[in-house]
């Protein structure tokens, strides 16, 4: 029996321990996510910007 409970408790340990490590990688993956959903967001601005200095200097060229 105290064998029993013994294997129980490093078998709980054990889990919570893969559980802990699954939960941190989760993390790490999220904060990766994050940071590339938001430089994406960046860069798609500073085109957009860009696209429109363009077109206002076009606009200037063409009508003066």
């Amino acid at each position: 029996m105290a064998y029993g409970v013994g294997r129980a408790i490093q078998d709980g340990i054990a889990r919570a321990s893969a559980l802990a490590a699954e939960d941190h990688a989760h993390e790490v993956g999220q904060r990766y996510y994050q940071q590339r959903l938001a430089q994406r967001k960046a860069e798609v601005r500073a085109d957009g910007k860009a696209a429109l200095a363009e077109l206002v200097a076009l606009r200037k060229r063409l009508h003066g």
